[in-house]
């Protein structure tokens, strides 16, 4: 029997499930990441940056442009929006 695909929340580094019914979380692929179900649930505005100082300096590295509003938050982006 295949083990299913498992990687890392960039988040909490939760290892996860990814993919199919058995998904525990989502791929952001304008990120090209992976956030478990309950950081994408906690975050709903998006993720802070001051807290989640892993995901500020992944997007710093590949030149993402952050949109940060005046609360720190970054917004998810769209979700067919791609890398």
């Amino acid at each position: 029997m295949e083990q299913p695909f498992r990687t890392a929340c960039m988040l909490c580094r939760r290892s996860m499930r990814l993919g199919g019914g058995l998904g525990e979380g989502r791929h952001v692929a304008a990120w090209n990441v992976a956030v478990c179900d309950p950081c994408h649930a906690e975050n709903p505005q998006g993720p802070s940056l001051v807290r989640h100082p892993r995901l500020a300096a992944y997007l710093r590295s590949k030149g993402i442009a952050s949109a940060e509003n005046g609360a720190g938050f970054v917004a998810w982006p769209a979700e067919r929006e791609a890398a």
